[in-house]
């Protein structure tokens, strides 16, 4: 079998190595100027990609078609004497907007661990609405004592003395956090405490709410 071997002349070798020269002189001006861009104009926290994913945090999105609870829940605020008061309102009554129900409980050692951190959460969020909501019966001036000493300024006294909530999205551990879209569609839950002060976190949730 013959082989022809190509042979480039003197000035081909030349002309083929400028190129080289050029082509790597150019990628050595974009990866520095992507460098400078990167690190002058962005945080450490925006250079970073979230790799963080919906099963990490425990996420399962309903597979029935459930609606909001019909009855309604006693909201407490606090009249001009410092005296609770009660004030009936349904779920439904706050669609419009996307909404976080987070159940808990006072005998629930993980959701007294988790309060503070939901509260500060709840602070900073102006999208959307937080609800903790007392599931079980206890005693009302108790949850407003335990609200005290936490410090718990951002979120509302509210309970679910039958435990309808859980029950009709047939849940029975606490904490229990679910989230409904604007459209007052119950998109999913989450078992068990969250990280509500983490970043990453926050954005999953922000999506989670965002959807249909």
């Amino acid at each position: 079998m013959n082989v022809v071997t190509f042979k480039p002349s003197p000035q081909e070798k030349k002309q083929s190595l400028k190129t080289g020269i050029f082509i790597g002189f150019v990628i050595f001006l974009c990866y520095h100027v992507y460098s400078y861009i990167n690190f002058t104009y962005f945080s450490d926290e925006e250079r970073q990609v979230s790799t963080l994913s919906l099963a990490d945090i425990n996420y399962i999105p309903f597979t029935s078609g459930y609606d909001l609870p019909s009855a309604a829940f006693k909201f407490y605020t606090k009249g001009e004497n410092g005296v609770l008061q009660a004030q009936e309102k349904s779920l439904k009554d706050f669609i419009g907007k996307p909404m976080i129900i987070h159940m808990w409980a006072t005998w629930c050692p993980p959701c007294v661990q988790e309060m503070p951190i939901y509260n500060q959460f709840a602070g900073n969020v102006s999208n959307i609405q937080n609800f903790a909501i007392m599931s079980g019966q206890v005693s009302v001036d108790d949850i407003d004592a335990f609200y005290k000493q936490k410090k718990l300024n951002n979120l509302s006294i509210i309970t679910d003395e039958k435990s309808i909530i859980l029950s009709g999205y047939k849940l029975s551990s606490l904490p229990t956090t679910i989230f409904v879209n604007a459209k007052g569609k119950p998109l999913g839950f989450i078992t068990g405490p969250v990280s509500w002060d983490d970043k990453d976190v926050v954005e999953l949730v922000q999506r989670i709410l965002a959807g249909e």
